[in-house]
């Protein structure tokens, strides 16, 4: 049995075979029914190719010629484009042109140009640079490039180092992106702190930090460097991911801002922002221009109730009378605090610190000092929890493993520098926000400019005065 596979070109009726596909009855029980996977990949291989060169020469077509006359433009030379797809790498050769016509109308600024160049800001498909960026978020670049290689033709598959390159310029262009955007809306909006807000906000963020193994040589000296992750909580619609190096971001406002921008978080919308009272963390929660109200952590307040309570249980095996009461005094401190009377929870750990000794007096003044550094951000954590609003930053642990996964946390033998570090992060975020893929699409074509416009429709006056 023979199958051929011919692609028929609709604008030139032409008729092109790419391939033939040969089967024997007698090797169906070994080989199995249908394709095989290299053929599979052969096919899409050989197919993509005359597509592409087929796409290409479209183009070039379209912008050979003048826009005043509508002559074609005279040819310089030619030159070769490799052009990198998830099915296979292709060389396209194309023409260069002069940029100006015999009678008087430019294309463009220089000399001469290349059509096909002139639209293409990246050579690289954005699908392949979108496969390679996701993965390379989740796993190593080796693993990564293996697991490409499992799936795509046999030419298609980067290797881990020119993955790691094009991850990291991807990566780094978000970056930037997102820092421009936060310092856009800076420019835009007039300084106001309005007030906090009274009712329990629906929009809470929950920040938590994490810290991740450095290259001491090259950050420094310093053996790790921390990174702040975040999730947006939204009445309405999917969370949203932030995440940034903390050593690496000029200013982590405008991180904020634009990221809260991004997610359609309006300036008056009230925010709770809910974090452990690190320093780690501090800056962030400072948010003006919009009403916020900072919440401290109940998880990590539970955390030290519960050092006390355990303390508290193993003495009433020795001392039972005494040991009982401050159990009793401990419970019911807890409980006023969760009921937003943090005076009252003071008033009575302290009545315990002064009945105190070893292990049990340290645990009992580490919790004081804890709440009182942070008195401004214990509110009524039944009242939000009855409302079904978060209390805690327990999902945001699980945010930081969502974000940092298993690439970056500490007990990996991979080993990270600021920028490396900052621009994966931008990779991942995005990916779990959904914007990686149509991000990576902006980047990969630049805005097309046609040939039949003048050079002056495309001088950048502006610039031009502000260098005289």
């Amino acid at each position: 049995m023979q199958i051929h596979v011919e692609v028929v070109i609709e604008g030139q009726r032409e008729r092109q075979r790419i391939a033939t596909i040969q089967r024997s009855s007698d090797l169906a029980a070994v080989d199995g029914l249908g394709l095989t996977l290299a053929e599979s990949k052969d096919l899409l291989e050989r197919l993509q190719a005359t597509l592409v060169r087929e796409h290409a020469a479209d183009l070039v077509a379209a912008n050979s010629s003048c826009g005043g006359c509508a002559q074609p433009l005279a040819r310089k030379g030619a030159s070769s484009i490799v052009y990198r797809t998830a099915f296979g790498k292709l060389s396209l050769r194309c023409p260069r042109l002069y940029s100006q016509c015999r009678c008087g109308a430019r294309h463009c600024g220089g000399e001469s140009f290349n059509p096909l160049a002139m639209h293409l800001a990246q050579r690289t498909h954005p699908e392949l640079l979108y496969l390679q960026a996701r993965w390379a978020s989740a796993m190593s670049y080796e693993r990564a490039a293996k697991l490409l290689g499992d799936v795509l033709p046999l030419g298609a598959a980067p290797g881990s180092s020119s993955i790691k390159a094009h991850v990291r310029a991807a990566g780094q262009a978000l970056a930037t992106e997102a820092e421009e955007h936060g310092e856009h809306f800076f420019a835009q909006q007039p300084l106001k702190f309005p007030d906090s807000p009274t009712e329990p906000a629906a929009h809470v963020l929950e920040l938590d930090a994490a810290y991740v193994r450095a290259i001491p040589e090259r950050c420094g000296g310093r053996s790790t460097f921390g990174i702040v992750t975040g999730r947006l909580i939204k009445p309405e619609g999917a969370s949203g991911w932030h995440a940034y190096v903390i050593d690496e971001t000029i200013n982590s406002l405008t991180q904020l801002h634009g990221f809260l921008d991004r997610q359609g978080v309006a300036l008056d919308t009230p925010m709770a922002i809910i974090t452990d009272g690190g320093a780690d963390v501090g800056t962030p929660t400072i948010l003006p221009w919009r009403p916020v109200q900072v919440i401290l952590d109940w998880f990590h307040i539970s955390m030290r109730f519960e050092h006390i309570l355990q303390r508290l249980r193993g003495l009433c095996n020795s001392a039972p009378k005494p040991s009982a009461m401050l159990l009793r005094y401990a419970e019911s401190a807890k409980w006023r605090l969760w009921h937003g009377r943090a005076d009252g929870s003071l008033k009575r750990l302290r009545a315990i610190q002064l009945r105190s000794e070893g292990a049990l007096l340290v645990h009992v003044t580490e919790l004081i000092s804890y709440l009182n550094n942070n008195s401004s951000r214990l509110v009524n954590y039944g009242k939000r929890y009855r409302a079904g609003l978060p209390v805690s930053t327990s999902t945001a642990e699980s945010a930081v493993e969502s974000v940092i996964g298993d690439r970056f946390k500490k007990n990996r033998k991979m080993r990270w520098t600021h920028k490396g570090a900052n621009a994966l992060l931008h990779i991942r975020v995005a990916d779990l926000n959904g914007e990686l893929e149509e991000a990576l699409k902006r980047r990969h074509w630049k805005r097309p400019r046609a040939a039949n416009d003048d050079y002056l429709d495309w001088f950048d006056l502006d610039a031009w005065e502000a260098a005289a």
